[in-house]
């Protein structure tokens, strides 16, 4: 195999990790916000049962 045909395939398996990692960088994006939202609507029911009984 040449450098020229090492490098080729060096190149493309590191662009193929790169997509993995966006991927499941995406899927953990998704999961923080999706989360995050369900904190921010407990916390408004906290509010809102502070309201009604002060």
């Amino acid at each position: 195999m040449s450098s020229e045909d090492n490098l080729k395939e060096a190149f493309a398996g590191e662009s193929q990790a790169n997509r993995k990692y966006l991927a499941f960088a995406k899927k953990l994006m998704k999961m923080a916000i999706t989360k995050l939202q369900g904190c921010s609507e407990q916390l408004q029911k906290q509010k809102q049962c502070m309201h009604t009984t002060t």
